[in-house]
């Protein structure tokens, strides 16, 4: 292995420094891990191309029932497979994901509060607002304030 000298440290030069992830997208990385070192089977494989999904598509709106139909399940059967990976219901994980993009988004842009809420699909500003509160414990515009 090539090294290289970066910031007073030895770092590898394969090495990728992907930047840090948090909620959902750390439970996502803990299971890719999980499932490297197990046999996956295919129920497993699909859960986890699911979950991939939700992370690229959250600001879309998504059909559970669509979501099971595609992959071969019945709702029900989604939901119970789902749940034997990951501590959210699919419905919470999407919302966790749109919620971090909103604390981003109020970090690195000027944008109002009701055009974040509107682009993450929350058909109610005063819905996103109070949700917003009960997970960061800061109203939107509070949690820009405090962050910057």
């Amino acid at each position: 292995e090539k090294q290289h000298q970066r910031g007073g440290q030895h770092k590898t030069a394969d090495a990728v420094f992907p930047p840090p992830l948090t909620g959902a997208g750390r439970e996502e990385l803990f299971f890719i891990r999980k499932m490297s070192k197990t046999n996956e089977d295919p129920v497993e494989k699909k859960i986890r191309q699911i979950a991939s999904f939700f992370q690229l598509h959250f600001m879309d709106e998504i059909s559970m029932d669509e979501i099971a139909k595609r992959n071969g399940m019945s709702r029900c059967t989604f939901f119970r497979q789902w749940n034997r990976y990951f501590e959210d219901t699919p419905a919470q994980y999407l919302l966790k994901l749109k919620l971090q993009s909103a604390a981003d988004t109020l970090l690195h842009s000027n944008s109002k509060v009701s055009c974040i809420a509107a682009a993450l699909k929350f058909r109610n500003p005063a819905y996103f607002c109070e949700i917003f509160k009960k997970h960061f414990g800061a109203t939107p515009l509070q949690y820009r304030h405090r962050k910057q």
